[in-house]
């Protein structure tokens, strides 16, 4: 398999069998071309000519503390649903939080960290876990969610555009479900199982009729 980074599409289009498509690094070409690129999934559909998906891009922010004797790498995960804060353990004595902040982010824009999220989170923290309120940070900075009217992931084949698959709208849960999600992906791809109806991109289409 070849893998190749920091290489951006330029050009794509359609052949009889698949795909011709020109990067920074050359031409190749698939037999399945796979949008799997999250917040910046509808972009690229725009890119080859395919119709977008109500995937919504949001930013979310992750903050790390600065590192503290007394936090235990094996604490719990403990995420309070009320206030819509989390702490957890990171390695080396530092814990990682968030405010669960979703913003809209327009993907084609920089994604910067907004400083208004400290004291959101710092809001937050005093009052969900009063024994950290005098918590310092190391670091934070913001990531992508993208996430999809009806909370579920899109993974199958584009209902109109022939030999394209959508990878997208993990809402965050990209890394967590990577191995599941390639698994039902490669097994749609090869034709070995179907992807589950509920996850398919055409329920979209269906919905707009």
């Amino acid at each position: 398999m070849d893998v190749r980074v920091s290489c951006a599409v330029r050009l794509a289009g359609r052949r009889p069998n698949g795909w011709a498509i020109q990067t920074d690094h050359g031409p190749f070409e698939c037999g399945t071309l796979v949008i799997a690129a999250g917040a910046w999934s509808n972009l690229c559909a725009t890119s080859v000519g395919a119709n977008v998906l109500p995937i919504r891009p949001t930013r979310r922010h992750l903050f790390q503390t600065v590192a503290r004797k007394d936090f235990e790498q094996d604490a719990p995960f403990v995420w309070d649903v009320t206030t819509e804060c989390y702490v957890r353990p990171d390695c080396d004595g530092h814990l990682f939080s968030s405010a669960c902040d979703q913003e809209p982010h327009d993907p084609a824009a920089p994604l910067r960290p907004d400083p208004r999220q400290i004291s959101t989170l710092n809001e937050k923290i005093a009052r969900t876990f009063p024994a950290l309120k005098e918590i310092l940070w190391r670091r934070y900075w913001p990531g992508t969610r993208a996430l999809t009217p009806d909370g579920r992931f899109v993974i199958g084949a584009d209902p109109a555009a022939e030999r394209l698959f959508w990878v997208a709208g993990l809402g965050g849960h990209g890394v967590t479900t990577a191995p599941a999600v390639g698994r039902i992906a490669a097994e749609a791809i090869l034709g070995i199982r179907p992807t589950p109806v509920e996850l398919t991109p055409a329920r979209f289409v269906s919905n707009q009729r």
